[in-house]
């Protein structure tokens, strides 16, 4: 069977190896892209600037060319630009219910403790995960989004969406290793992996691009496509840490 096109729904920025530019990079041919905010850089860039895009437009006219194409679809979305583009996201599952064959979706909205997006955001990210078959949340998000933290946070969300399989980034995290925590079809699994030092930009991004291709292209079960992805993130960190840079580039 051929393998499905992949809508990835993301910011794009001009500068810096983030948002969609991992996944243009993984996925090739088969990356459907559709920037929800265009962005000079990245967030932590000093005086970013943020171009609006006409994202129902992209949205719809992707997914109605798929569907005269008759391709099969699987739904990435990461960042949005404000809560609105949760109903716009929301109302294309809908009508494309037959086309899209799984919804993956990474709720960013902060990380280290803290909030990097509006309040309203974060209150509507549950109204799209109740429609998704995966969920890539790292830890805080996992916190901002339930009200709790650590396993509390982790029953709130099992029992607020039992039909989502979950894959928690930076589950724990401490100087000597990073944990990867995974929920699918009752079976829950934890990796863990050595820390590196430092903080490179881009690093989820990247592990939901490799993800991705591991489990859709590639065809590895979840477990396995968690190994893979882990993999190539940790060397792209030790490539960009033996070039001096913070930018990921998977090689």
């Amino acid at each position: 069977m051929q393998a499905p096109k992949i809508l990835c729904v993301n910011s794009f920025t001009v500068h810096g190896v983030v948002g969609l530019k991992p996944f243009i990079n993984a996925l090739g041919a088969h990356c459907l892209p559709v920037p929800s905010l265009l962005l000079t850089g990245p967030g932590n860039m000093p005086g970013v600037r943020r171009v609006e895009s006409d994202f129902t437009t992209l949205l719809e006219g992707t997914l109605a060319a798929c569907a005269a194409r008759a391709e099969r679809v699987v739904l990435f979305c990461g960042y949005l630009a404000h809560a609105g583009q949760i109903d716009t996201v929301l109302a294309a599952c809908e009508r494309y219910q037959d086309l899209i064959i799984e919804r993956v979706i990474d709720p960013v909205s902060g990380d280290e403790g803290r909030a990097y997006v509006a309040p309203d955001l974060i209150a509507a990210w549950p109204r799209l995960l109740a429609v998704a078959d995966w969920a890539l949340p790292n830890r805080t998000e996992l916190s901002l989004l339930s009200g709790q933290t650590d396993e509390a946070a982790w029953h709130e969300w099992r029992t607020r969406f039992p039909a989502l399989s979950l894959l928690v980034t930076s589950w724990e995290e401490t100087d000597t290793h990073i944990t990867t925590r995974l929920f699918h079809r009752g079976n829950e699994h934890h990796f863990e992996d050595e820390r590196l030092p430092g903080r490179y930009s881009g690093s989820g991004d990247l592990f939901a691009a490799r993800w991705l291709r591991a489990r859709y292209l590639s065809g590895l079960d979840p477990a396995q496509a968690v190994r893979s992805a882990t993999a190539e993130v940790r060397a792209a960190i030790l490539h960009a840490r033996d070039r001096d840079t913070r930018d990921l580039v998977a090689i």
